[in-house]
């Protein structure tokens, strides 16, 4: 006998992340970029000494790319 589509399949629920994973993913992720110099402008952003704080969120892939690529700039990744 033929099987029909109306048979219902059984669904998978995604593996649940550990406690201290799941907090990871809720943290809103950041670059913090400092220059080389005073005045440097890369990315429509100015950057200088002090770190300058941009949410990923605010950014588009390409310029994330650009200033990650930009030896001018030391740029690191958090979490907060």
């Amino acid at each position: 006998m033929a099987k029909t589509n109306d048979e219902k399949k059984p669904t998978q629920t995604p593996p649940e992340l550990p406690p201290e994973a799941a907090a990871e993913s809720k943290k809103e992720q950041y670059l913090v970029v400092t220059a080389s110099r005073e005045g440097f402008r890369r990315a429509g952003y100015a950057f200088g000494k002090e770190p300058v704080r941009l949410a990923l969120t605010d950014l588009t892939a390409d310029q994330v790319a650009m200033l990650k690529a930009e030896s001018m700039l030391f740029v690191r990744e958090v979490a907060e």
